[in-house]
């Protein structure tokens, strides 16, 4: 019988791993912002293990079993390119994931050194708050592809700027394959097209446009239970209900506290965005990392329209579309800490997001003490 949730044990290897990480990556926060050559490495070692052995979220044990149930030719939840992967390479559960969030990982690095010159930084607020949430869930690689895609889109290949735009795109495109929400991560880098100018108006003028958004949405939501996806894909029908039919879970106060950490976290970033942009900062700001950050704000507002009550269960849109935001999210905090901007409020988003990661590793380890 396979196990179905973490132990104590493996719960405190993923603390001990993660305190690892952010102290071999902590020195990037001084300047000049830099790693020695072996922090980075172990920090990047690290950071894979942490990928392969994620206890900590309940996934890794739902796809553990998805993995067992493929290889005896049943019925899974997960995307076709999984199927196909474990399939053909499923050598192991272990394998299996060393593959998919291997991959994952190499998309949103290659991602993070095409950015710009804050490789370390971004690798440091990567590892210590927000690499738990990606470690677990596939949404992963479709996160990791829209960061890669953006980055062919803002920072282009010298002589080649035309292929590098349409690749960008198409990576960005394909995310869709490797989990149905990427619509979510679409849906913000294309809002980046009309905010990469970081216009003070334009910005205001999104905000209060929330409430049409929102109304829009909803209509969206409304027409998707008209449409009959069956002749498309036979499981798209039953997604959708999975996604926007199920019943809020009843969530207890250790539960409603990780959350508000996790969020906060994301949304004094966006705050942090408003301000740089009403102060006109964003000249220190490369086009890439503009695209980023504009991209943390996107998705941070399509999260305030999902948490606004559309007549359907949007909670799982709701944290998906801040989930999107963790990654770039690392490069917009590594270019406001590199440029001395807000140092009080950063040092609070620092200290909110280590002790979200802290609070919610402790928690989920107590509750495999206790249960």
């Amino acid at each position: 019988m396979l196990q179905e949730s973490m132990t104590l044990w493996q719960g405190i290897f993923n603390i001990v791993l993660w305190g690892l990480i952010v102290w071999i990556l902590s020195p990037a926060l001084k300047y000049p912002y830099t790693l020695s050559k072996a922090a980075k490495f172990w920090g990047i070692v690290f950071i894979v293990l942490f990928c392969l052995f994620p206890f900590w979220g309940g996934d890794y044990f739902h796809y553990k079993e998805y993995f067992y149930e493929i290889q005896r030719g049943g019925y899974s939840k997960m995307e076709e390119v999984y199927t196909w992967i474990i399939e053909h390479f499923g050598y192991s559960y272990t394998f299996f994931r060393l593959i998919v969030w291997g991959g994952a990982l190499f998309a949103l690095f290659t991602a993070y050194k095409r950015v710009g010159d804050s490789f370390d930084l971004m690798l440091f607020y990567f590892g210590a708050l927000f690499l738990p949430i990606f470690s677990y869930a596939r949404v992963s690689v479709s996160i990791a592809l829209v960061m890669l895609g953006m980055s062919f889109v803002y920072r282009p290949i010298k002589h080649f700027r035309l292929g590098s735009i349409l690749l960008g795109f198409a990576i960005v495109a394909c995310s869709i394959f490797f989990h149905r929400s990427a619509v979510i991560g679409i849906a913000g880098f294309l809002a980046t097209l009309l905010l990469i100018d970081n216009s003070k108006w334009k910005t205001i003028l999104v905000v209060l446009l929330i409430p049409v958004f929102a109304y829009l949405v909803s209509n969206l939501l409304n027409s998707l239970f008209d449409i009959d996806f069956s002749s498309v894909d036979e499981q798209l029908n039953r997604r959708r209900d999975d996604y926007l039919s199920g019943t809020a879970r009843y969530r207890g106060i250790g539960e409603r506290i990780s959350s508000l950490l996790t969020y906060m976290t994301m949304y004094l970033s966006a705050v942090a965005y408003i301000i740089q942009v009403s102060k006109k900062h964003y000249n220190v700001f490369s086009i890439s990392e503009r695209g980023y950050a504009s991209f943390v704000f996107a998705q941070m507002l399509l999260a305030l329209v999902f948490s606004i009550d559309l007549g359907y269960n949007t909670s799982v849109l709701y944290y998906r579309s801040i989930y999107f935001a963790m990654p770039a999210n690392a490069v917009f905090l590594s270019v406001m800490t590199r440029n001395g901007y807000n140092k009080g409020w950063m040092k609070t988003i620092l200290w909110i997001g280590l002790l979200s990661v802290a609070y919610n590793l402790l928690y989920a380890t107590y509750q495999a003490y206790v249960g």
